[in-house]
């Protein structure tokens, strides 16, 4: 079976054989951060659906935000997606 994912809006999205947690440990990143090249895939494959993204750094290093239009403004957000199963053909 395949999904299909859709709404009204535009939405960011992405799919891995990663688990987030495999790639971005928290906040201790200096003992146990990985990239996916040094990591063994797993079988499932993980969605992850963003509404709304922020830019990912600044111009000068990670260390600087991003400049103000790529950033999101405090407010409050929402979106929906409805997942829709596809039937496919054997």
């Amino acid at each position: 079976m395949n999904l299909k994912f859709v709404g009204k809006e535009l939405f960011n999205f992405s799919a891995s054989h990663f688990k987030r947690k495999d790639l971005d440990s928290g906040k201790s990143k200096k003992t146990s951060q990985k990239h996916g090249r040094l990591l063994n895939p797993r079988k499932e494959i993980f969605i992850n659906i963003d509404g709304f993204t922020s830019g990912v750094g600044g111009v000068d290093s990670w260390g600087t935000l991003p400049r103000e239009e790529y950033l999101l403004p405090y407010a409050s957000y929402n979106y929906s997606y409805w997942i829709v199963p596809m039937l496919t053909d054997k």
